[in-house]
């Protein structure tokens, strides 16, 4: 009876482990087959880009729970408050997503794997919403650095959602030169304050569009 039970024990961890073996292949494996069956079958593809938040500023703090630290982080949140302002000030979000859609345009152009159309009408549509986009410091007196956080969806003219993702691009990740010029002098408000609403629009506009290279090379991934 012993040996018995200890085989159906044997059996039950079994089904266990292939019941995950086949979760995780389902999870892993098959995040975008849906993209993969329906990329063949779309010729033409436009692209929308939005954002409903303000950039926004993160200076670095200390963690140490003492006056100190207590003194230096409500002094570094006045900062962060001013950073942003000045951003804001500076910002026109309507230029980053016209950056968004017209990099994206130019890096899918004719294909793989399928072309770009400014068209309204197309076999389907990308969408970029910017989730956040800002100034992070990793640590205090450290290089900043500029960060976009996008959530990427793509839908067929018949509204059936074929593809998503999300896609994160710093100046610090890898970003051509002409973005790491950008930011090269960056790193406090001060630097920050001193630049013009125009070299701050660039600056942002730089990233967007190295960002938008960054979404086609995954799609392209993702397609097969």
């Amino acid at each position: 009876m012993g040996r018995y039970t200890a085989r159906l024990t044997d059996f039950g961890e079994l089904v266990k482990t292939l019941l995950t073996l086949c979760l995780g292949m389902s999870l892993f494996g098959g995040c975008h087959t849906t993209f993969r069956h329906n990329a063949p079958t779309i010729d033409t593809l436009n692209a929308q880009a939005f954002t409903t938040t303000a950039p926004h500023v993160n200076l670095g703090n200390l963690y140490q729970n003492d006056l100190i630290s207590m003194a230096v982080n409500t002094y570094q949140g006045v900062q962060e408050n001013r950073a942003e302002r000045r951003i804001r000030d500076g910002l026109r979000p309507e230029g980053v997503t016209t950056a968004l859609t017209t990099s994206f345009g130019d890096a899918l152009g004719s294909g793989p794997p399928f072309a770009y159309t400014s068209q309204p009408t197309a076999d389907a549509t990308l969408q970029m919403e910017v989730l956040s986009y800002g100034m992070e410091v990793p640590y205090i007196g450290a290089q900043g650095i500029f960060e976009y956080r996008i959530r990427v969806r793509a839908y067929r003219a018949d509204g059936r959602q074929v593809y998503k993702a999300r896609v994160s691009c710093s100046n610090a990740a890898g970003a051509p030169r002409d973005v790491s010029v950008a930011f090269g002098t960056v790193n406090n408000v001060r630097q920050l304050e001193e630049m013009s609403d125009a070299q701050i629009q660039t600056a942002f506009d730089k990233v967007a569009e190295w960002c938008a290279w960054e979404v086609v090379r995954k799609m392209r991934k993702h397609a097969g």
